[in-house]
């Protein structure tokens, strides 16, 4: 605050120093009296113009010039004078070149002056705040940062258009970067300034952050704008600067990244810029256009960039918004009172077509509920007809569940006592079987008392020679007993292993038994069926065990 009112009292000449400290510090001797330093030693930093500019306060210092604010005293405005440190041609062609350039977005150059130090006089950019009461100067873009895209988007839309007035002019600007935008303090609109590298055929300079592909990779010092492919080249690297500005308003940083030579390095290795985050996409592709590396595939002009950034902003579509439904959402955003009255029309015919369908339904359902109703009744009275018959039925079976129930009841007993008789008969088989095997021990007996015969027969032989033609005999009839004894010896053991093998037969068929008895007990409810197979099954299976048994204790 105290800066600024020093800045303006700077402005106007020494004589009305006094009186302007007095009017901004009415109660502070002391700081007036520091204000009179400052503006003497400010006054004596400030080089001596002619006697029509008066220098007050440095606004800006750069490596070859500084910019001041100065008064002039013959048309009674504030101005800014760029100052350059030592003589330098180009500050005449950089003047000759801006002052043909007539646009409200452009920084207006006044007059321009020659010597040891040239310099130029422009239009101050400031503006009267009501807030403070006071008028305040302007600021780079550099210095004075967008409120949100949409300004950022604004600006870039103001310089492009000033851009395009001095392409129409056959004036390049080549080094567009914040810097050189100065936004007005109160209504924040953007101009373009410094056109120091705006020379038709001059050396390719710039800025390494912003610098255009082709730029970095070198591009002839002198082309003709006369020319239609080198004034094409001319107009791309001015909408490559649009777009760079735009990337460093809305990311906050150039496209770009490093310092000095690594910027430039960046810049003509053939990699494009990263993609812009949280930037939307409308914005994103009219930048990602502009910022194109090959310098055919951006905007054919920097109107164009400025046409295209102000459909942005007005929510039309742009050039790159080719997408049906994006449109309509355009269209949308920008009639929102007819999109309502639209919207609510199609609302209203809606719900009046769904009432008049709901109705049409409501009939037809009322109809077909009638008709269900009229069935449904028939259906109840053809179900109770059903249910007596259903219940008369279900006496009827009751009894002869009991019926069968006792049946079963009745079968349960009898398949008892068979299966008592099965075991019956199987304890009488095994007895038999037992019986036969004493009676193979008793005959193996028999046949080692034979052969115990047979050798007394041999010794009563050796003891009686004399009676050899007895003995002979005797022997043969011994021969012949032994012969008849091993033949009643594998007789024996013929009928044991009958006897073995019906014995195991028996078992198997036991085990059989006892399975199908299982199966029989798991299906109570075919006994009916199978009672009187299973009876005759079992006679028959007596009658097998009873003729071996009978055989066996026969032999």
């Amino acid at each position: 605050m105290i800066r600024e009112a020093l800045a303006k009292i700077a402005a106007e000449p020494p004589a009305r120093w006094e009186e302007l400290l007095a009017e901004a510090f009415p109660d502070d001797a002391t700081l007036r009296a520091q204000a009179r330093l400052w503006l003497a030693a400010e006054r004596a930093d400030a080089p001596a113009l002619d006697e029509r500019y008066v220098l007050a306060t440095r606004l800006d210092t750069g490596a070859s010039a500084e910019v001041w604010q100065a008064f002039d005293r013959k048309l009674g405005r504030h101005v800014a004078i760029k100052l350059f440190h030592q003589a330098d041609a180009r500050a005449i062609a950089e003047a000759r070149a801006a002052c043909d350039v007539i646009s409200d977005h452009v920084v207006r150059v006044l007059d321009v002056h020659d010597g040891a130090r040239p310099y130029i006089v422009m239009e101050l950019i400031a503006e009267h705040d009501p807030k403070r009461g006071t008028q305040i100067s302007g600021a780079s873009a550099e210095a004075m940062r967008p409120h949100d895209i949409d300004e950022a988007a604004r600006w870039v839309r103001d310089v492009a258009r000033g851009v395009h007035a001095a392409h129409l002019r056959d004036v390049f600007h080549r080094d567009l970067k914040p810097h050189n935008v100065l936004i007005a303090p109160v209504s924040r609109r953007a101009r373009i300034a410094d056109f120091g590298l705006a020379v038709a055929a001059g050396s390719f300079a710039g800025t390494p952050g912003f610098i255009a592909p082709e730029q970095a990779r070198g591009t002839p010092t002198a082309l003709d704008p006369n020319d239609a492919a080198q004034r094409a080249r001319l107009v791309a690297i001015d909408v490559w600067g649009l777009g760079a500005l735009a990337y460093d308003l809305v990311g906050g940083h150039p496209p770009w990244q490093g310092e000095g030579l690594d910027a430039w390095e960046s810049a003509a290795s053939g990699v494009a810029p990263p993609e812009l985050a949280k930037v939307p996409p409308r914005l994103r592709r009219v930048i990602g256009k502009a910022t194109a590396l090959d310098p055919a595939a951006r905007y054919a002009s920097a109107a164009d960039v400025g046409d295209e950034l102000d459909a942005y902003l007005a929510q039309r579509p742009t050039s790159l918004d080719r997408s049906r439904a994006l449109r309509a959402w355009l269209w949308c955003r920008r009639n929102p009172q007819l999109s309502l009255t639209a919207g609510a029309a199609v609302v209203l015919a809606s719900l009046t077509l769904a009432a008049y369908v709901t109705v049409v339904d409501l009939r037809a359902q009322s109809r077909r509920l009638a008709v269900e109703a009229d069935l449904q009744q028939l259906a109840n009275d053809e179900l109770e007809v059903r249910v007596a018959a259903t219940r008369r039925e279900a006496g009827s079976a009751e009894a002869d569940l009991r019926a069968k129930a006792q049946t079963l009841e009745k079968l349960r007993r009898e398949l008892a006592d068979e299966q008592a008789s099965y075991e019956a008969i199987i304890a009488a088989r095994d007895k038999a079987l037992h019986d036969a095997d004493a009676a193979t021990r008793a005959l193996v007996d028999q046949l080692t008392i034979a052969r115990s015969d047979r050798a007394a027969a041999e010794l009563g032989r050796s003891m009686y020679e004399g009676f050899w033609t007895s003995a002979r005999q005797e022997a043969d009839r011994t021969a012949k007993d032994r012969d008849q004894a091993l033949k009643d010896r594998d007789s024996a053991r013929t009928d044991r292993d009958q006897r073995l093998a019906e014995r195991d037969a028996a078992r198997a068929e036991r085990d059989k038994l006892a399975q199908e008895l299982a199966d029989a007990q798991a299906k109570v409810e075919q006994l009916t069926e199978d009672a009187a197979a299973l009876s005759t099954k079992i006679g028959a299976l007596e009658h097998q065990l009873r003729a071996p048994t009978d055989a066996g204790v026969r032999d």
